[in-house]
């Protein structure tokens, strides 16, 4: 992790047109651990549609929000949305013809379903519906489907 004082000092150290990149060969996978404080979702009465949908990783980030005259840390599902809304966004700016119904199922049908308990334990899908999001593979999944009579 690095401290507020470091990235302070790292952006300092910056020109003003330096230009960050990633290397894809060259990164680090968070666990997939569902956090203890996560609850499991309801039940939909009339649809018996389970709830939540997809999980994204929200105990595993450290972040820092800001209301403009203060900072706090956050994490859990006020971190998970946002990460699950910019998957859709950006599959969405890949494949701007795809329905709502389709966008979301290719996020559902592309999450990771090996989510691990701190036990150990794999989680139930209770907690975390079809697993967690992870878009690079939602990006690449290709659909060929023909439906008819």
């Amino acid at each position: 992790m690095i401290s507020l004082a470091s990235s302070y000092s790292i952006k300092a150290s910056l020109a003003e047109s330096s230009v960050g990149t990633l290397d894809p060969d060259n990164y680090l996978v968070l666990p997939s651990r569902t956090a203890s404080s996560s609850s499991g979702g309801p039940v939909n009465e009339v649809t018996n549609l389970l709830k939540p949908e997809i999980g994204g990783p929200g105990g595993s980030v450290f972040a820092l929000a800001s209301s403009g005259t203060e900072r706090t840390p956050f994490g859990g599902t006020s971190a998970a949305t946002p990460i699950v809304a910019g998957a859709a966004a950006l599959l969405l700016q890949a494949y701007p013809t795809l329905t709502p119904a389709e966008l979301k199922a290719r996020l559902m049908n592309n999450a990771e379903t090996n989510v691990l308990e701190i036990d150990d334990m794999l989680t139930p899908i209770s907690r975390i519906g079809s697993g967690n999001v992870y878009v690079d593979r939602s990006l690449a999944h290709v659909t060929n489907c023909s439906l008819g009579l």
